[in-house]
């Protein structure tokens, strides 16, 4: 099974790396590009809800093709499967129904789940994207 399945640009939950790390990090590479004459261009995507939106079939999909494999990934999908949630009003309470995508808000597990989501993200694009959840 791979360990290193993160890349070295994602700075959100990771021991040592946070909001500091990845702005004082690309500050560095800005100023010396700028420094060189060169133009800096920076594009920003705002993953809100991120976690809420997350298609199950896919995700699992993503953590297998990550490496993650045999019992671990069967572990992940029973992780995710079989959740409901309802809305409480008050005393009154709705329906049931069946959660098909996101990751449980709140677990250990989430946000290693929404980094395997995205991983392909720098894969599509020309230059390295440093990543911040």
């Amino acid at each position: 099974m791979k360990t290193d399945i993160m890349p070295t640009t994602q700075h959100g939950f990771l021991p040592g790396r946070s909001t500091v790390t990845c702005l004082r990090s690309r500050l560095d590479k800005w100023t010396k590009e700028i420094d060189r004459g060169n133009s800096v261009d920076v594009t920003y995507f705002d993953f809100q809800k991120g976690f809420d939106k997350v298609p199950h079939r896919r995700l699992i999909h993503k953590v297998n093709e990550a490496g993650i494999g045999s019992h671990l990934l069967k572990w992940i999908l029973a992780f995710l499967s079989d959740r409901q949630f309802y809305v409480r009003i008050g005393d009154s309470f709705s329906d049931t129904y069946a959660v098909k995508s996101g990751v449980p808000q709140g677990s250990v597990l989430g946000p290693v789940l929404f980094g395997i989501n995205i991983l392909d993200l720098s894969r599509l694009l020309k230059s390295k994207p440093h990543i911040l959840r």
